[in-house]
């Protein structure tokens, strides 16, 4: 009777784990984000394709999380230079040195925004990881076409999104 018990309460232990992790590594279920705050249109699906922890630390000691969502039923989207709309995304009230920009198309030309992203580059963990490395390698911030926006504030870090509406694909990239 112990033997069941204790088999039973590994099972429950395992699928609270495995449920617990699904919703802990899919940055937009754990913000309850939708589409409505990131592109201000409702009714776009947006379906989780891949994620990596990049645990180990840098040369310059980031970690990172990189996030790759599908985008679907987006048609006809024009950016939205007041979006994504981080005052619902984050609670403001709690962070200090706050840095955004909204919408924005690629290539970037502004050097001051490249400065702020350009550490993914230069990060020897994103570079170091096949599906980071594609993301790299795409070089997608200097690509005709696709939208990029960011968000710092301490002490959570940096997101940055990248849309590439040529791929209904959109890249999420935290720095810690």
């Amino acid at each position: 009777m112990k033997k069941i018990i204790i088999r039973i309460i590994c099972v429950l232990f395992f699928v609270l784990t495995i449920s617990a992790c699904s919703v802990f590594d899919d940055v937009i279920k754990r913000k309850k984000w939708n589409s409505t705050l990131l592109f201000n249109k409702d009714n776009i699906k947006i379906k989780k394709i891949s994620y990596v922890d990049l645990i180990g630390l840098s040369i310059h000691g980031e970690c990172f999380d990189y996030y790759k969502y599908e985008i679907k039923n987006i048609n006809d989207w024009n950016c939205d230079n007041d979006f994504p709309n981080f005052n619902m995304m984050f609670d403001t009230t709690l962070l200090q040195n706050i840095s955004y920009l909204h919408w924005q198309k690629t290539p970037i030309i502004n050097d001051k925004d490249f400065e702020s992203l350009s550490f993914i580059i230069y990060s020897s963990n994103f570079s170091k990881n096949e599906i980071t490395k594609d993301f790299l390698e795409r070089n997608l911030f200097n690509e005709e076409g696709n939208y990029y926006c960011y968000f710092g504030a301490y002490p959570i870090g940096i997101y940055i999104f990248i849309f590439s509406p040529k791929d209904d694909v959109l890249h999420i990239i935290v720095k810690k």
